[in-house]
């Protein structure tokens, strides 16, 4: 097995940049455009997460409220059983 040298890492990494400098498609972008976008993805996340969770939540209360509403109907039921019988 073979280690590498420092002048060997600096070889490749020089020729890997020269390489891949045409794949590469930020070079060109303003910081400021790079910024904005980043700013942009961080906000869409957060709205979407706050999404997600509001969900959750309203899934849970229509729940809660169905099994409230269920529970509600059988005590009525059982009152007026109670009061029309003889």
């Amino acid at each position: 097995m073979r280690n590498l040298t420092d002048e060997d890492i600096e070889a490749l990494v020089k020729r890997l940049s020269i390489e891949s400098a045409h794949a590469c498609r930020f070079e060109s972008i303003d910081k400021e455009d790079l910024r904005h976008s980043v700013e942009f993805y961080k906000n869409a996340n957060k709205a979407l997460s706050e999404a997600g969770s509001t969900a959750r939540k309203t899934a849970v209360a229509a729940v809660v409220a169905g099994m409230l509403g269920i529970g509600l109907l059988g005590i009525v039921a059982k009152i007026k059983q109670y009061l029309v019988a003889p």
